[in-house]
């Protein structure tokens, strides 16, 4: 048997099996409540390089419940104001908020609600930086740097005019040693 449309609120559901002579087996109850889920209890912010990572956590795990995960470079102090001022990136069991502009020393704004299929839950705020690990950024563009950006501004500074004299110096040299050696 299958019920629908039934109110917010709490339930005792209970059964019991009929065989075809009217015997009537042991029942078995079960209670449920159909509610909009709870907010999260907790919001876990993990800092990484160029992103964070927010987890929620609810104070009772429930399956059927997912999170809602809105970002904002600033604060919001009202927040009522979420989903016109903050930026939706999702749904989903956790988010991982990455951008090369999420810059170390900054804080940044998580509003996070608990969605199912009946409701949602109020926001609840977290803030939280990206890595400040210098020597960690460091390796995460090994590599890179000299390749590109860093060898490039270098090279466009280095006058190779003034060099000329030297370099001349240095093949005569070697045109020298090389007539004496044969």
């Amino acid at each position: 048997y299958r019920f629908t449309q039934l109110a917010l609120g709490n339930y005792r559901l209970t059964v019991r099996a009929v065989n075809a002579w009217g015997q009537q087996g042991d029942p078995a109850s079960v209670s449920f409540r159909i509610a909009a889920p709870a907010a999260p209890s907790q919001i876990e912010l993990t800092p990484g390089y160029f992103q964070i990572t927010a987890t929620p956590h609810l104070a009772v795990y429930d399956p059927t419940v997912q999170f809602e995960f809105w970002f904002s470079e600033k604060r919001i102090a009202d927040i009522r104001q979420v989903e016109t001022t903050a930026r939706y990136l999702g749904t989903a069991l956790y988010w991982i908020a990455a951008s090369i502009n999420i810059r170390p020393g900054h804080n940044y704004y998580f509003y996070v609600r608990s969605v199912n299929t009946v409701g949602k839950s109020a926001f609840v705020e977290a803030v939280g930086q990206p890595s400040d690990d210098a020597s960690g950024y460091l390796d995460f563009f090994k590599g890179e740097i000299g390749k590109t950006h860093l060898a490039q501004e270098l090279w466009t500074q280095i006058d190779n005019g003034q060099l000329a004299p030297d370099l001349a110096e240095i093949r005569t040299s070697i045109t020298d040693v090389s007539n004496e050696i044969t």
